[in-house]
C-alpha cells in the first residue's frame, strides 16, 4: 500500500488543499520525490489529534502533524533537500516556521472563520455534510478555531490590527527571501512551508490586503515558481 496522505479539500481554486499545513506537506512530498496518494476527507479526521494532515504509512500506521511526518519520511527515504543548511540557516528556518505556523496561521484563520465565515463554510463543508446539517452545526464547527485565535490574542484585536500584523509577517518573509529564487539558495522545506500559506492566501477569493501583497509582491513570484516546478503537471 503506498503512502496515503489525508487532507482537506475546498471548492476554492487553491492548489492541493485549502489547509496551509496540508499543502506544505503535499508540496514537500513532490519536492522529495516520494510516491504517495491523496485522500480528500469527506468526514472528520481519524488522526489522534483530530487534525490534518495525517498519513497512513505503507504498514498501516497513522502518523499526524506535518513536522513529525516530514521528519520521519526524511529519515526513512534519505531526503537531502535541507541536508546542507548551516546552523544559522537552520535557526532562520525555525524563525520562519514560527512566523508562518503561528502568526500568519491565526491571521489567515480569522479572515476565513470570522468575517469570511459565510464563504468559508460552503467552500470547506458543502462536500462533507448536507446544508441543513451545516446550518445547525456551523456554530460548533466555527467555535473551536475562533477560540484558538482568541486564546493567542489575535481574536481580540481589530480587523485593521490583524491585517497589519499579517502584512508585517509577509514583509519579513520577503526580506528573508531577498533576491534569491529559493530560501537559502536552493529548494527545501521552507519553500514548501511558505508556499502552503501564500497559495492559500492568493488562491482564496476572500479579499484582504495581505492577498494583494502576495499577488503583487516577490512572494507571488516565489509562489509561481513552486507552482511551475512541482504543480504544473
Amino acid at each position: 500500500m503506498p503512502l496515503l496522505v489525508h487532507v482537506f479539500g475546498s471548492r476554492w481554486p487553491i492548489t492541493g488543499s485549502a489547509s496551509p499545513a496540508c499543502l506544505k506537506l503535499l508540496t514537500w512530498l513532490r519536492m522529495a520525490g516520494i510516491d504517495h496518494e491523496v485522500e480528500v476527507l469527506r468526514s472528520g479526521p481519524r488522526s489522534k489529534t483530530g487534525k490534518v494532515p495525517y498519513v497512513t504509512t505503507e504498514t498501516g500506521e497513522i502518523v499526524d502533524d506535518s513536522e513529525v511526518i516530514i521528519a520521519q519520511l526524511t529519515e526513512a527515504h534519505g531526503v537531502a533537500l535541507d541536508a546542507g543548511r548551516t546552523a544559522h540557516e537552520r535557526a532562520l528556518m525555525r524563525v520562519i516556521r514560527n512566523t508562518v505556523d503561528k502568526s500568519l496561521y491565526f491571521t489567515t484563520l480569522l479572515r476565513r472563520w470570522d468575517e469570511g465565515w459565510d464563504e468559508t463554510k460552503h467552500a470547506y463543508f458543502d462536500d462533507m455534510m448536507p446544508g441543513v446539517v451545516l446550518a445547525l452545526a456551523g456554530f460548533m464547527i466555527r467555535r473551536g478555531p475562533l477560540q484558538q485565535a482568541r486564546g493567542q490574542g489575535y481574536g481580540l484585536r481589530s480587523r485593521e490590527e490583524v491585517y497589519a500584523e499579517a502584512l508585517r509577517d509577509l514583509e519579513a518573509l520577503e526580506a528573508m527571501l531577498g533576491t534569491d529564487d529559493w530560501y537559502f539558495g536552493s529548494p527545501g522545506l521552507t519553500d514548501a512551508l511558505v508556499f502552503g500559506t501564500t497559495e492559500n492566501i492568493a488562491g482564496c477569493p476572500l479579499e484582504w490586503t495581505p492577498r494583494t501583497r502576495v499577488l503583487e509582491g516577490p512572494l507571488g513570484a516565489h509562489r509561481q515558481r513552486v507552482l511551475d516546478r512541482w504543480w504544473s503537471a
